[in-house]
């Protein structure tokens, strides 16, 4: 008796999940919800913030998903990671003591609930809206909110993608593999490799990354040269350690299959090694 059937390439994260979500987090002290922008279609885009709310916080943290709004499993990875942010544990209470995150899940909002593709819509897509007039909302609204709320505490900003479909070989860099995707500054592509090899040493769930399989510029299809992408944007902005983007595949890593909880557990494992890296690194690079 079903009245509508939907077709999908993995599981679906829509309006309705982050709303399960927040629903689950409603009392949380560290939690709000505001309002980032208004689609071109009328949809409201949220923006999350998490953590340390409070007071000055020690650091600043931006997280994005869904420029291309197909990449719904990089979506799951994100709310793991607010799980994590939000949880009763050391990893949460050292992060809600000391970092305050800024979230965008839905940068395309109007794609994400009409189940578009996303990615190359011409002029061009949203993760390719950075340079000059932005000719969507939520890319505008983020380039103007991020720079005075960072305060030159912006250390990390991280943009959640899923790279191809499958394949890609075995080799570096495959679509069934977890990797970053290099910046062509070389103090930035190593301060990358820094917090890569923090996420390789704390990680504890079933999508085993390994730094190996990033991409560095200037390979395969990293060869953008100017910053029109959000995680080239971000890496400009003053005081930040690490401006990157983080493929996470839609079916499967290297054989351990990719499901909501797979992401999920991917997700608290960023939140591990992000806490393990502004320990770290933090203060003495933002100095």
């Amino acid at each position: 008796d079903a009245e509508e059937v939907r077709f999908c390439l993995a599981i679906p994260y829509l309006e309705t999940n982050l709303n399960e979500f927040l629903g689950r987090h409603k009392d949380n002290p560290h939690l709000i919800v505001e309002h980032h922008s208004t689609t071109k279609k009328g949809r409201k885009t949220e923006r999350l913030r998490l953590g340390k709310l409070d007071g000055e916080p020690a650091h600043r943290v931006l997280l994005t998903a869904r420029h291309h709004c197909c990449e719904m499993m990089a979506s799951w990875a994100m709310e793991g990671l607010m799980e994590a942010v939000l949880a009763d544990t050391p990893d949460g209470h050292w992060l809600c003591e000391n970092v305050e995150f800024a979230i965008v899940p839905f940068m395309d909002k109007d794609g994400v609930e009409e189940g578009d593709q996303g990615k190359n819509r011409r002029p061009h897509d949203h993760n390719r809206d950075y340079l000059g007039e932005s000719i969507y909302p939520s890319v505008a609204a983020l380039k103007q909110f991020v720079p005075p709320w960072s305060q030159d505490k912006l250390r990390l900003a991280i943009d959640m993608h899923c790279p191809y479909i499958r394949g890609g070989g075995d080799g570096e860099s495959s679509n069934e593999r977890v990797f970053f995707v290099g910046n062509p500054s070389q103090e930035m592509w190593e301060r990358q490799q820094q917090f890569c090899r923090v996420l390789q040493e704390v990680q504890t769930g079933p999508l085993v990354y390994d730094p190996k399989n990033n991409l560095p510029w200037g390979q395969k299809w990293n060869t953008l040269k100017e910053s029109k992408s959000c995680s080239r944007w971000t890496a400009t902005l003053p005081g930040i350690l690490v401006g990157t983007t983080i493929e996470v595949p839609y079916a499967n890593v290297a054989g351990t299959p990719v499901t909501a909880e797979s992401a999920r557990a991917l997700g608290r494992d960023l939140a591990r090694a992000i806490r393990a890296y502004l320990q770290r690194h933090g203060e003495s690079q933002a100095r």
